[in-house]
């Protein structure tokens, strides 16, 4: 397996309440970070990053209405704070464009509201493959149980074989024909509605 060098949190954005912000603090603790949380008058939170001979990281929190507001990048070269950002977007709902760097190629996970909407495989040359995007089954289900566009259909090719009936009751002999033809027409479509 390929050994990653980097992990980079290109665009992310995180909003914690005051008692997420204990929690966020507590998930990098328990992954041996060091931490330091400097708060400033105006209600802004600095969150200090230190692992082992990494750079420290910076995260500058933004009080907003009463939540702790992060939008920013960073990048880690260690697994544990690499693996505790990852957690810590998942765990607090947030989004985010992450990078994950290898020798040859690197990985990009999207995450929206907590969870990987799309992972892509990115190699020189501007090669890109999608290795993985999340559908929302359910809804696309639901998006065709509630269309109607079908139904409509059915009434109107319905409503077209009743006047060509009609017609057809009126018509001499010469032309019902050409009506019969049709008719079997319109009736397979229907039959192919209805199925």
């Amino acid at each position: 397996m390929a050994k990653r060098l980097a992990t980079e949190y290109v665009k992310t954005h995180i909003r914690l309440t005051e008692a997420e912000m204990i929690k966020f603090v507590e998930l990098f603790r328990d992954h041996d970070i060091h931490i330091h949380v400097r708060v400033f008058d105006n209600g802004n939170h600095e969150v200090v990053l230190e692992y082992g001979a990494e750079p420290e990281v910076t995260l500058n929190f933004e009080q907003q209405e009463g939540v702790y507001v992060f939008e920013g990048a960073c990048s880690f070269y260690e697994l544990a704070p690499a693996n505790a950002m990852r957690k810590a977007i998942s765990m607090f709902r947030g989004s985010a464009i992450s990078r994950r760097h290898y020798g040859s190629y690197t990985m990009e996970y999207r995450y929206e509201n907590g969870s990987i909407a799309s992972i892509t495989e990115i190699r020189p040359g501007g090669y890109e493959r999608v290795v993985y995007r999340y559908r929302n089954r359910l809804a696309e289900l639901q998006e065709v149980f509630e269309r109607t566009d079908i139904e409509v259909s059915i009434a109107q090719v319905k409503e077209e074989i009743n006047q060509i009936l009609d017609l057809r009751r009126r018509m001499d002999r010469t032309r019902v024909k050409e009506l019969d033809e049709r008719l079997a027409v319109l009736s397979r479509r229907l039959f192919a509605l209805e199925a």
